[in-house]
């Protein structure tokens, strides 16, 4: 015998299911979590570059109003930004690696999804440089070095007009030349560094166009497990409304499935329990990163207009 035990701040529920309800219920509730898994990884990604992006303005601004402190500035800012693209580079292999197992247990091993994802990151690396440097410099960074040679600070015009506005930037940079000498590094990527003709790389277009990649995926997961995921969120949602038909001035906490072994409903077999509010969380996650800008093209600035000022 099988039950659904629904919990409400004034008691519980209980309503009984036929045995295939009950493991379609149990199958719907794993392919969601691990739905709502991803997400949540996704989310730490995204949150993890934007925390280098942000050390990267701080630094900037740190040293446009205390200039008198560069040469401490210098080494914290180039030990704050590597934390932070560290961070990012290990965030963005822990979610291309464990995409492919949720996607498994989302879809199934055997699913067309799951080629369609390894072909799209194989795509994804030999379409875009960014992809293969940042993809290498991760390996680079574990294994021999820091994932950055050097931090430039610089002011200059933004035009050559008198009374122009100056511009303050922090800029971590990668050197082909120390690359080379640290070994490890593939020389395919190292050789189109080389074709560059310039020792110093400014990482900065190179991380999000990587991220832009990364982005990209994540959307081609989204819309190919789309089906999968709103089916196993719909019979979810039909669980809870039994127990809300039910129970109309009760807010329904947390949803369990129990397996009875035995008609007198001893020895239960637990399944699992769930809360709803994992769906509104997945929602908002979804929302928070649509995952549809080009960060390439786009950068923040607090440049005034000095002709309205």
């Amino acid at each position: 015998m099988c039950h659904l035990y629904g919990f409400f701040s004034s008691g519980q529920d209980t309503i009984k299911v036929e045995k295939d309800k009950y493991e379609d219920l149990l199958l719907s509730r794993g392919i969601f979590l691990e739905t709502l898994f991803l997400e949540e990884k996704f989310d730490i990604l995204m949150e993890n570059y934007y925390d280098l992006e942000k050390e990267i303005l701080t630094s900037s601004l740190r040293y446009l109003i205390f200039y008198g402190n560069l040469q401490n500035q210098m080494h914290d800012s180039r030990l704050s930004i590597t934390r932070s693209l560290i961070n990012l580079l290990t965030t963005c292999r822990l979610f291309l690696d464990q995409s492919n197992h949720h996607i498994n247990l989302i879809a199934g091993a055997k699913s067309k999804i799951k080629e369609e994802y390894q072909n799209l990151k194989t795509h994804e690396y030999e379409s875009n440089f960014s992809y293969r440097i940042l993809e290498e410099l991760r390996n680079h960074a574990q294994h021999k070095g820091y994932p950055f040679h050097i931090i430039t600070f610089s002011t200059k015009l933004v035009d050559p007009e008198p009374g122009s506005l100056v511009v303050t930037s922090v800029i971590p940079k990668l050197s082909v030349k120390r690359l080379t000498g640290e070994g490890g590094f593939k020389q395919k990527v190292l050789d189109e560094l080389s074709a560059l003709g310039n020792d110093d790389i400014d990482l900065r277009p190179h991380i999000r166009s990587y991220i832009d990649s990364l982005q990209h995926i994540h959307n081609k997961i989204r819309k190919s497990t789309e089906d999968i995921v709103t089916s196993s969120i719909n019979k979810l949602d039909m669980a809870y409304k039994l127990f809300s038909n039910e129970n109309p001035d009760c807010e329904l906490g947390t949803l369990s499935l129990i397996e009875f072994k035995n008609p007198s409903n001893t020895n239960p077999k637990y399944g699992d329990h769930f809360s709803y509010n994992s769906i509104k969380r997945y929602k908002e996650l979804r929302n928070k990163n649509l995952a549809n800008k080009s960060l390439v093209s786009q950068f923040v600035s607090s440049q005034i207009d000095l002709n309205s000022a």
